[in-house]
């Protein structure tokens, strides 16, 4: 049996470039030209991959300010080609990134939490595969720890005959 693990990870893919007067990255400015490539580049490096990973790390910013769209385009365009390098699509795991969240939500407000995760926890609930989402309320003290979700079955991943755990605590 082979000891190595194979684990690719991604992040601040940032579908959904934002507005021209809402830039948080003055770079965006800078780039346009290449920005228009990007996705279009990012599925070639993909296919460069071997296609037996053993786990995919997509570790936030799927998209750009909450924006759907970003969702709809990870899903459709991203999430086929990320399928096809691994050998269980359940080991394709998602953790959110400030992008990828609702922006604007006032966070002592009762259910803010949910509110701001919900189009996230929608898009790792369509694509059938690991996530880590927070739970409970959002507090004003630096204090109070941040819950997860409860995991029916344990760690976020398990691959026992690989012995590769992916765990969020």
């Amino acid at each position: 049996m082979n000891e190595n693990w194979s684990i690719l990870s991604v992040s601040d893919i940032h579908f959904a470039s934002p507005d021209s007067n809402f830039l948080d990255d003055p770079k965006e400015l800078d780039l346009a030209g290449v920005r228009d490539k990007v996705f279009p580049n990012f599925k070639r490096i993909l296919r460069a991959f071997p296609k037996d990973l053993d786990l995919i790390a997509i570790a936030g910013d799927i998209t750009t300010h909450g924006k759907q769209e970003g969702f709809d385009q990870f899903r459709s365009e991203t999430m086929p080609a990320l399928r096809e390098l691994v050998k269980n699509k359940a080991a394709i795991c998602l953790v959110p990134g400030n992008h990828d969240v609702k922006w604007g939500l006032d966070p002592t407000t009762t259910n803010s939490l949910n509110q701001k995760f919900e189009a996230f926890g929608s898009l790792a609930g369509s694509v059938h595969t690991c996530c880590v989402l927070p739970d409970g309320q959002l507090s004003r003290d630096v204090s109070d720890e941040l819950k997860f979700l409860p995991r029916d079955k344990g760690p976020i991943y398990l691959d026992p005959e690989r012995k590769l755990l992916a765990r969020h605590d």
